[in-house]
């Protein structure tokens, strides 16, 4: 049976550098006052260090290191788009 499920999985890896959202966090906690129209994905952040098990250190746009690490299943690739770029 586990043969079967990784046969889907697709690991996630980041390196140092990396833009990223983070998952809203902790899960279940959410202000209730927007209800569904409540952001899902916060960030964009860097990754500036991975640590073992799978979790990451990250630091927002302003080098501020966030206090806690989070592991990957909480984060997605960030691409910025050509549209959010202003000249």
């Amino acid at each position: 049976m586990a043969k079967a499920y990784n046969k889907h999985v697709k690991p996630k890896r980041f390196t140092e550098g990396d833009l990223v959202w983070k998952t809203v966090l902790p899960l279940g906690k959410k202000d209730r006052k927007f209800g569904k129209w409540l952001e899902n994905w916060e960030g964009p952040f860097v990754v500036s260090q991975r640590i073992a098990g799978n979790a990451y250190r990250l630091m927002d746009m302003h080098d501020e290191e966030l206090d806690r690490n989070v592991n990957d299943k909480y984060l997605k690739k960030y691409f910025p788009s050509i549209w959010g770029m202003q000249e």
